[in-house]
């Protein structure tokens, strides 16, 4: 074998070290995109079912519901409920943030001391305590846990 055998199996070696780097970056940069796009859809979804559900109207035909008017008679107003409601939503992003390494261990302990103290406040433990079955399991486990 001559030099110039060995330089074009480097040549080789290089280009397809290359190649696999940057399949493996690429690989990273779009499940990133997804967990970044799936954050910012849910975000949307809350921001949008909160609206929705402060609106008079939907708030005047949720009350036809049986359901719905055994959670609104734990609160004095539909929107009251309806910010227990979101202010709830919202820890249990903020956990699946956590869950999924897109929030900070030191910021999800400010937050979790937050979650801590906000479920001793009588309205919210009392709609959390009947609702809590529409949540996540692991959610559930971890609020109870407080």
């Amino acid at each position: 074998m001559v030099a110039s055998d060995y330089i074009q199996i480097i040549s080789t070696v290089i280009y397809a070290s290359a190649l696999g780097i940057s399949l493996i970056s690429f690989s990273e940069v779009r499940r990133n995109t997804r967990i970044q796009t799936e954050q910012q859809l849910y975000m949307n979804i809350l921001s949008s079912s909160y609206s929705l559900w402060n609106n008079e109207t939907i708030s005047k035909i949720a009350k036809e519901s049986p359901e719905i008017s055994s959670y609104l008679a734990l609160v004095d107003s539909p929107e009251e409920y309806n910010n227990i409601s979101a202010i709830i939503d919202f820890f249990e992003f903020l956990f699946r943030l956590y869950k999924t390494k897109m929030l900070d261990k030191e910021l999800w302990d400010r937050w979790k001391a937050s979650a801590k103290s906000t479920m001793n406040i009588p309205k919210i433990k009392k709609v959390w305590d009947k609702t809590k079955d529409i949540h996540t399991h692991e959610f559930v486990k971890f609020i109870d846990s407080l």
